[in-house]
């Protein structure tokens, strides 16, 4: 009886990490997608005038998308070994 419990339990963490790479995944092209979109804006702000403030604006929101992806990636990576465990 325990280890059909630890077969299913195991069999739900397969799947739950699955499951969540998945989402890393998706997660991870809407961030690079917004990055690039960010990025070409800051270009078009640099050839306009006094674009600085805009571009400060759009730095930090890049560099708060990043860090964002990053927290998001080590939540993954949490929940991923506590079911290996």
């Amino acid at each position: 009886m325990e280890l059909e419990e630890l077969k299913e339990k195991y069999a739900h963490a397969e799947r739950d990490g699955k499951a969540a790479e998945m989402q890393l995944t998706f997660q991870s092209a809407q961030h690079d997608q917004t990055v690039a979109s960010l990025k070409r804006e800051i270009q078009l702000l640099r050839v306009s005038s006094r674009p600085d403030e805009r571009i400060q604006e759009l730095e930090e929101k890049i560099s708060y998308m990043d860090e964002l992806m990053r927290s998001k990636t080590q939540e993954i990576e949490e929940n991923d070994d506590r079911f290996i465990e």
